[in-house]
């Protein structure tokens, strides 16, 4: 039996790192999002094309959308409280900010359409229950578009100062030069 470098390349650790170089060379594919975990939602708004809001602000910008108590155009609180979260999500900033009580589960820092609270008011017909607000009307272009933006850009809003701290966040920024928003499969 011949120990030669051909059998000891293709059974030793040299063996495990050709389907690296391959995938880094571009040569094969990862599996399709679904096989990922990533959400199989139907009927979603397709928002590429459009651009991108710079410094989405959670206060400012993607709060008010939510709570009705902050705008006369919120409306996901009156379902969505401390008192009756409605599928346990609890959008209120009864004793904090509802920040810390999104950021992790229903959105992911970085990556909207993996985000099961963008997809609920995005789509259609999401992965899990309906769209969102139940039984009302769709949000606008805008406001999902500045709720992607929002998650896109890493989710930030809470105060570092405050007692609860900053949110943990495991994410990548793209590059930063683009200008539309890409919808990634």
């Amino acid at each position: 039996m011949s120990s030669g470098f051909g059998q000891r390349a293709r059974t030793g650790a040299h063996s495990r790192r050709w389907p690296r170089l391959l995938l880094l060379a571009g040569l094969v594919s990862l599996p399709a999002a679904a096989d990922m975990g990533q959400p199989t939602a139907t009927g979603c708004m397709d928002l590429s094309g459009t651009p991108i809001r710079p410094s989405v602000s959670w206060q400012d910008d993607v709060k008010p959308i939510f709570n009705e108590l902050i705008s006369p155009t919120g409306r996901c609180t009156s379902c969505h409280s401390f008192d009756a979260p409605a599928g346990g999500l609890d959008l209120s900033d009864t004793f904090i900010d509802a920040i810390y009580k999104i950021v992790g589960d229903p959105v992911v820092p970085g990556n909207p359409r993996g985000s099961r609270l963008f997809n609920k008011i995005n789509c259609s017909e999401p992965d899990q229950g309906s769209q969102m607000p139940l039984g009302g009307v769709p949000l606008s272009v805008t406001e999902r578009e500045l709720i992607y933006d929002w998650i896109e850009q890493g989710a930030y809003g809470e105060d570092p100062k405050s007692s609860e701290g900053a949110i943990f966040r495991d994410f990548m920024f793209r590059d930063g030069a683009e200008t539309l928003r890409i919808m990634r499969p």
